[in-house]
């Protein structure tokens, strides 16, 4: 609210989906985690957008912002433990590295996609339940 930030989510990509293979509460952190840094890292009057779809035998949603973006040098150490990058945000540096590891664990991944100044778009992969 305080900067403006608008939120997008294709709320019929999520009706269509197939069920997953997943802990609600530890998928309910991780997606926490990514909209609050889409708003957190925003710029003011910026966008966040959330979509979904399914192939491949995985559910993939995805995150993007049209904030400050990710600088080159620091995607190698994005997902590390107490990484924060050099800006005047405030943070503990282990949100992403949360993420990240609740998604292995739940057999799914936490990839990202940034340029610098222009935003980041990260995807979460979830496995498709199996029904028999």
């Amino acid at each position: 609210k305080e900067k403006a930030i608008m939120i997008h989510c294709r709320i019929a990509d999520f009706k269509k989906l197939p069920p997953v293979l997943g802990d609600t509460d530890r998928l309910r952190e991780v997606f926490m985690n990514l909209f609050s840094n889409a708003i957190k890292y925003n710029k003011p009057e910026g966008v966040v957008e959330c979509s979904a779809a399914a192939s491949d035998g995985v559910v993939e949603i995805t995150v993007r912002d049209t904030g400050i973006g990710i600088k080159k040098e620091d995607m190698p150490k994005l997902f590390s433990r107490f990484f924060r990058a050099e800006n005047n945000i405030p943070g503990t540096g282990l949100g992403l590295w949360i993420s990240r590891e609740l998604m292995h664990r739940l057999d799914g991944e936490l990839l990202v996609e940034s340029v610098e100044g222009e935003g980041s778009t990260f995807y979460v992969r979830i496995p498709i339940a199996k029904t028999e």
